[in-house]
């Protein structure tokens, strides 16, 4: 393979991009390539010089990666966080209210509804920190990532969170104290899955 480039390198026909890669991961030289590369065929130094090549793309790959993980943990430590709250606001401060609605609720709850309450909230922060991730940057500029991941998350919450439970509000019989905690409870979910992502980011 190295020796076909370099013949086709003399008689002038190489064609191909800068830093182009061919069909076995290896750096192809482009028309531009200096004489010198090619007389020491030296094809490696050469695609480490002009920064193409596997050793760039698997250093890319890596990075993101590790970008991945780290949304990834961020989301499950905001979950953790947002059933700790969630526990506090709607079970404890809020929960009264719930039994001014007696005929609303389930007669009794059990250890698998607490359990896979726990794994919604988990998977929707995970859910939300890839969203700050993805759609973060079109957020309005604010200084800092605390204040960058809380307008993402006061906009998530705005947008899709309160029409619809206030919407449902209308038509189911919850009491209006309910319907306050658990708009309360999801906005903080958001801040805290939108926050966590914003810091894992390295937002500035």
């Amino acid at each position: 393979m190295t020796t076909l480039v370099i013949r086709r390198f003399r008689d002038g026909r190489i064609a191909g991009s800068r830093g182009a890669l061919d069909v076995a991961g290896r750096c192809r030289l482009p028309l531009e390539a200096p004489a010198a590369a090619v007389r020491s065929r030296s094809r490696a130094v050469y695609c480490r010089a002009i920064g193409a090549g596997p050793r760039a793309g698997s250093s890319a790959g890596g990075e993101r990666s590790v970008q991945i993980l780290r949304v990834l943990a961020a989301g499950v430590v905001a979950g953790l966080a947002a059933n700790a709250t969630g526990y506090a606001i709607t079970g404890r401060l809020f929960h009264r209210y719930q039994s001014l609605t007696p005929h609303t609720w389930r007669a009794s709850e059990s250890f698998a509804q607490y359990r896979d309450a726990t794994l919604v909230r988990l998977g929707a922060c995970v859910a939300i920190a890839f969203l700050y991730a993805a759609l973060g940057g079109a957020t309005p500029s604010v200084d800092g990532a605390i204040a960058h991941g809380a307008a993402f998350g006061a906009m998530l919450w705005a947008a899709t969170l309160l029409p619809l439970l206030l919407e449902l509000a209308l038509f189911v019989n919850w009491h209006r104290g309910f319907v306050l905690g658990i708009l309360l409870d999801w906005l903080i979910v958001c801040l805290l899955a939108s926050v966590a992502a914003a810091i894992a980011a390295g937002r500035s």
